[in-house]
């Protein structure tokens, strides 16, 4: 099955994120708009679960096949909100949207590095974290 969905997705020459949204929305639009975007959001969650999955265990085309399942419903919950995923990503074009740097510098994503030989559940329970994400 998931050769079948390859070898179906390499005919089609998508260059953009729009024309990826545009394609989509041709295609599926109208199941979307009928199931509407909480269906679409629980049918979102599903697939990162077995991205995960595929991220754990699967093999490169599980996994290239359900990062493409979940890029799909994200699409999917774009076009039902009408905003465009060009205009989400924009966000990042130039770094860190917090930092404005081309690699992040906030303090925040760096408590989270362990490099004292913290655990990561120690890390992330840290005054300094709890302070970042308020």
């Amino acid at each position: 099955m998931v050769q079948n969905l390859s070898n179906q997705w390499k005919s089609v020459h998508v260059t953009s994120f729009a024309e990826l949204q545009a394609r989509l929305k041709r295609t599926y639009g109208n199941r979307d708009r009928a199931r509407g975007a909480a269906m679409t959001i629980a049918w979102l969650f599903e697939e990162v679960g077995d991205l995960a999955k595929a991220a754990r265990r699967g093999t490169r085309d599980e996994q290239l096949n359900e990062l493409s399942d979940v890029m799909a419903w994200v699409v999917a919950l774009a076009n039902q909100l009408g905003l465009s995923i060009d205009e989400a990503l924009a966000r990042y074009a130039d770094g860190c949207p917090r930092c404005k740097a081309d690699v992040c510098v906030c303090p925040h994503w760096l408590s989270l590095i362990p490099v004292d030989g913290t655990t990561e559940a120690e890390a992330t329970s840290s005054p300094a974290l709890a302070s970042a994400l308020q």
